[in-house]
């Protein structure tokens, strides 16, 4: 659904931020990046995208630029 929602953003915005929980946020950034990561409450990913428009997200590969986790941080 969130794909979906996606989606439908202006082909002028250039970024787009999702904000949820799990296990949903865990099973969108495997299916955007086909990578497995553990995301525990209040971590962030970054997926970035080669798309002219959002339209073309549905089916895309992202590739996943990183993973900050609380606990890492200082």
């Amino acid at each position: 659904m969130v794909v979906e929602v996606v989606s439908k953003t202006p082909k002028k915005v250039r970024s787009v931020l999702v904000v949820g929980h799990n296990p949903g946020l865990e099973r969108l950034v495997e299916k955007l990046t086909r990578k497995r990561e553990e995301l525990p409450t209040a971590a962030l990913a970054k997926v970035t995208f080669e798309l002219d428009d959002w339209k073309d997200l549905p089916g895309a590969k992202g590739k996943l630029e990183g993973v900050w986790r609380p606990k890492e941080l200082d």
